[in-house]
């Protein structure tokens, strides 16, 4: 039998925001793909910026079905010959409007399944998307908790964030900017609802139930370039760990035209690489 790998998972942000999202995880044996978020040779070209061969690529998780995160699923998919997974309503969706691979594999929101040698679980959220879900990516005791757009951080996504060693999170908007913003009533009212996005303020306030004893990285996600700030969202989310007292926690703030440098973690006696 050959020896088991080391646990390591590896997490790269490809580009975040309403522009586009993508995020490449990988382990010893397998890279994934979380959303596609961009065309197909705009992927191409962010995945040789990030190192990562795209024949490595074994399948495509998708959270929901809006343009900044599956506009290039179709064509990246069948180019690679590789599946994308998704939720059933989503793939219905995708269908209807021309959107759908020829490889799908279909789930229901809540349902776990292995992809390759990744324990993969997802949790519904609520936006609005026809069935939008977040993942929790296992590979040995290694965790990855992703949820990108919420309007809401209910029970079920804080049982199923809570204390992962990675996490994605979503922190899109400051009220101020958002209000000062050019955006119509209607846009505004839609980004603030329970099924919009999930702002500065609510992300601060959620982020202490949501980090535990092993976490140690933490991304946050979808910050809107004209309703928010990089460095105002960093600075809130490092006042917040510091409070917590959690220096020991690398903190991101995924930008939305450049790629990210990876994070890894290993076993979790090892801390990260």
């Amino acid at each position: 039998m050959d020896a088991v790998p080391d646990s390591f998972m590896e997490f790269i942000s490809l580009g975040s925001g309403s522009g586009g999202n993508a995020f490449a995880v990988r382990t010893p044996r397998c890279t994934l793909l979380v959303d596609a978020g961009f065309s197909c040779r705009e992927m191409f070209a962010r995945l040789q910026n990030a190192g990562i061969e795209p024949e490595s690529i074994r399948a495509v998780l998708l959270t929901h079905d809006h343009v900044d995160h599956s506009r290039g699923c179709r064509v990246l998919c069948d180019k690679l010959k590789i599946p994308l997974y998704t939720a059933g309503r989503t793939a219905e969706f995708l269908d209807d409007h021309g959107a759908l691979p020829a490889r799908v594999f279909e789930f229901e929101p809540g349902a776990q399944f292995m992809l390759e040698d990744i324990s993969v679980r997802s949790f519904p959220v609520s936006h609005d998307a026809s069935a939008p879900v977040g993942f929790v990516l296992h590979y040995g005791e290694n965790s990855l908790g992703i949820a990108t757009d919420l309007g809401i951080a209910d029970d079920m996504v804080r049982g199923a964030l809570s204390g992962c060693r990675m996490l994605v999170f979503e922190c899109n908007y400051d009220d101020a900017m958002l209000a000062a913003s050019s955006r119509p009533p209607a846009l505004k009212q839609r980004i603030r609802s329970r099924r919009g996005h999930l702002g500065n303020t609510d992300a601060m306030a959620i982020l202490p139930e949501l980090i535990g004893d092993a976490t140690r990285m933490l991304t946050l996600v979808h910050v809107s370039r004209e309703c928010n700030d990089y460095s105002l969202v960093s600075r809130m989310a490092r006042e917040m760990l510091e409070r917590m007292g959690r220096s020991d926690i690398y903190l991101d703030v995924a930008l939305q035209d450049t790629v990210r440098k990876p994070f890894s973690c290993r076993k979790v006696n090892h801390g990260a690489a």
